[in-house]
């Protein structure tokens, strides 16, 4: 009787004693890190402006912002950082990072949200958003990628023949059965 009510006091001991220990919770992101690393992991989505950022690896990268894969990654990406932003203490900051923070946040909200819409079926966005409103600029050596050099001319040529698996793919996500 004795064991069995020892055993009982020690389980008591045990039980009780871990239902108070918390699991460690990792410190929140300073904004600063959230925003360097959220632009560097979006650099390969957005090419163009990694290339404007100095990256110039993107130079030759033409993203493909109609397939699944792209989607679902900055899916994933946009939400992961809105919840690391939502740990941040907004009324901690400065007034000048308190607005980088709404615009982060309005930008990553705008982000997520974005994806309820099938967006990649309009064919044409007239504000400038679109392919057939891009080409023209880039085509004219404006913009991120002027001609300026031979290499911007082979890197132009070789972007033009990605471009046609990615009007391939746009053709077969609106149901053509027989692109090009």
């Amino acid at each position: 009787m004795r064991h069995t009510t020892l055993r009982l006091a020690f389980l008591s001991l045990f039980v009780l004693g871990s239902a108070c220990v918390r699991p460690a919770t990792a410190p929140p992101p300073t904004l600063a890190e959230l925003i360097q690393g959220y632009e560097r992991e979006t650099s390969p989505y957005f090419p163009f402006t990694a290339s404007e950022r100095g990256l110039h690896e993107y130079d030759r990268v033409l993203a493909n912002d109609i397939g699944d894969d792209w989607m679902r990654g900055l899916k994933e990406i946009c939400t992961r950082y809105r919840g690391d932003l939502r740990r941040v203490d907004a009324g901690a900051l400065s007034a000048k990072d308190r607005v980088t923070y709404d615009v982060f946040a309005y930008r990553l909200d705008l982000c997520v949200e974005s994806f309820a819409y099938p967006w990649t079926l309009v064919p044409v966005n007239q504000v400038g958003f679109s392919w057939p409103t891009r080409f023209p600029v880039l085509g004219a050596g404006r913009g991120v990628h002027p001609f300026k050099t031979v290499q911007n001319y082979v890197s132009r040529i070789l972007d033009k023949l990605q471009v046609s698996d990615r009007t391939q793919a746009a053709l077969w996500v609106r149901g053509d059965p027989n692109p090009p």
